[in-house]
């Protein structure tokens, strides 16, 4: 699994793996000792705090994996900047989203091959449920 996680950002670092029959569950942290701000794309060293993200990424075994990850908000010290404080932004974690974008892309690569209920099935089976809505809502946020 620590090359599952190297694979998807080298900067993670594992703190907690649970495991079940049913799952496995990943306590992940992102090492960084600063961030660009996403609005004026100046490096920020000064943390202000952290917060955590719980995300599904590929599956292990057939048994769903479900991340929290601790990100860490930084302090923009540049100012001219609209943004004082932002949540360190990572490329395979889109905001609001609850899949990694790998997860995400395994999914859309079904879902353009077969149906939104066929998806279902065949997710299922390989460990990443989702609804066969979640799958539609997927495919048009890709167009």
């Amino acid at each position: 699994m620590d090359y599952a996680l190297q694979s998807l950002d080298p900067r993670l670092e594992l703190l907690e793996r649970t495991e079940t029959a049913t799952d496995v569950h990943l306590h992940v942290h992102l090492r960084s000792p600063s961030a660009a701000c996403p609005a004026c794309h100046q490096t920020a060293t000064r943390r202000h705090s952290a917060t955590t993200r719980l995300f599904m990424d590929l599956p292990d075994t057939k048994r769903p994996v479900r991340m929290t990850i601790r990100l860490t908000k930084w302090f923009c010290d540049e100012p001219a900047c609209s943004r004082k404080v932002f949540t360190e932004p990572v490329p395979w974690l889109p905001p609001r989203h609850r899949r990694s974008a790998r997860l995400e892309e395994q999914i859309r690569l079904i879902a353009f091959t077969t149906s939104a209920v066929q998806t279902e099935k065949v997710c299922r089976q390989l460990g990443c449920p989702i609804s066969n809505d979640a799958v539609l809502a997927l495919i048009r946020r890709h167009r």
